[in-house]
């Protein structure tokens, strides 16, 4: 049986017996599918350092260097959502996609994803976005 982060059952064969239950099992089922979905945009030893590390290294589109995303479990404070080490220089960045009421329900997975697109398509618009973080 699963539960929320307040103990709550999620059971999902279960009729949800309050909104609070029901939002726990729609966001646990939102989070399941954003981490698929981002395991499969991931090479084979990216996957491997995901489940080994919790972090996934990527190749900067324009320079070729190495940046570390760290994938923390239940990252919801500001400095951890974005927490990519420039691999050659140790510089830390954070970049947050723009927040609103829909992105702030995203779920972390999604949040790596679109981390890990922007470094490998635009790495110079993640460096102009991005801030540094110490």
């Amino acid at each position: 049986m699963l539960r929320g982060s307040d103990g709550v059952a999620l059971d999902s064969t279960a009729h949800p017996s309050s909104p609070k239950q029901e939002k726990y099992i729609s966001e646990y089922a939102a989070s399941r599918r954003a981490f698929r979905l981002l395991r499969s945009h991931l090479t084979r030893k990216q996957r491997n350092q995901l489940k080994r590390s919790r972090s996934i290294d990527v190749v900067g589109s324009h320079s070729g260097d190495v940046y570390r995303i760290r994938c923390h479990d239940n990252s919801r404070y500001d400095a951890a959502i974005a927490n990519i080490i420039h691999q050659r220089t140790k510089k830390v960045y954070c970049l947050h996609l723009e927040t609103d009421d829909f992105f702030d329900d995203l779920p972390d997975a999604d949040h790596y994803l679109a981390q890990k697109l922007i470094i490998e398509t635009n790495e110079r618009s993640f460096l102009r976005k991005a801030r540094r973080c110490y």
